[in-house]
Formats: structure tokens, C-alpha cells, sequence
């Protein structure tokens, strides 16, 4: 695969995926591009970057089509996403921005009858709050805003 990006500059981005190396080359950083800077694209950033209990070594670089930081939607609950944080070492930042809530009541039914019910314990947050925190844990290197997809060529051995 060949990906093809523009800068604020029009300059084109382009990366390659290295050919398949022995054990003993995999010390080397892998090089890994994430299109888009939303909250997912962000946290994938983080948790690559982090190491994501491989061990490994990732460069990571994030594209972001629009120049500048926006936002859509309000708040967001997250119960899951909560103890993903959490374990990249985003506790305190959370915390500080967050509503703890007792828990995310999920009910069961099945034909009109509540079989059983389970309180998920999590927190709220604004998008724009969870964002910041996000962007801010990032090396600034990382990501390229006014950066968009515009082409994935794939070829024998690149990207």
C-alpha cells in the first residue's frame, strides 16, 4: 500500500511498510499512520505509543483532515473505555475532567420479561474535556492537523 496525504503545504506524505524482517531486526520501531484525530484515532495513538503490552517499539504519526481542533457531541459515557484509560496511565487526567457515576444500569429482557440486570461502573465526560486529554498526553510530533487521505496505492512490499 502506498498512503498519500497533504499537508497544509501540499507537500505529499508518503509511508512504507518495511519488508518482513527476521527476529532478530524486530527491535526496530514499527512505523504505523492513524487517519483521523477523533477520540478513537486518538487513543489508538496513545495506547500504540505506550507500547500496548507488546513490548515493541511504534512510531506513530496521526493524520487529521480538518487545520483545527473541533468537537461533535456533548458528553460521553464510558464504562470500558473508563478502565482503558485508566491502564495508559490517564487516571488522574480523567478524574479531573470526568463525573464518576455509580454505574451504567444494563437490563436484560427477553419476550416483554426482565431476566436480569448489572450496574457497569464508569463515568461521563465531555467530548471536548476527553479530547484535551487526549491530545495533551501525546508527544507533540505525533499528530499533523490539515493532513488528508487522499490516496491508498498498495504495492508488493510499501504503504
Amino acid at each position: 500500500f502506498w498512503l498519500k496525504a497533504f499537508g497544509p503545504s501540499c507537500e505529499e506524505l508518503k509511508l512504507r511498510r518495511e519488508p518482513h524482517r527476521s527476529m532478530a531486526s524486530e527491535a526496530k520501531a514499527m512505523k504505523v499512520a492513524i487517519i483521523g484525530a477523533g477520540l478513537g484515532g486518538l487513543t489508538l495513538a496513545k495506547a500504540l505509543g505506550e507500547g500496548a503490552d507488546t513490548g515493541r517499539k511504534v512510531e506513530v504519526c496521526l493524520y487529521e483532515a480538518w487545520d483545527e481542533w473541533k468537537v461533535r457531541g456533548g458528553a460521553i459515557g464510558l464504562a470500558a473505555g473508563k478502565r482503558i484509560l485508566e491502564k495508559l496511565g490517564l487516571k488522574g487526567q480523567l478524574a479531573a475532567v470526568a463525573n464518576q457515576i455509580n454505574g451504567f444500569q444494563v437490563n436484560f429482557h427477553a419476550n416483554g420479561s426482565k431476566l436480569n440486570s448489572l450496574s457497569v461502573p464508569g463515568c461521563t465526560v465531555m467530548r471536548t474535556d476527553l479530547q484535551k486529554v487526549l491530545v495533551e498526553s501525546l508527544p507533540s510530533n505525533v499528530i499533523k492537523l490539515g493532513h488528508k487521505l487522499v490516496e491508498i496505492v498498495e504495492g508488493e512490499d510499501e504503504v
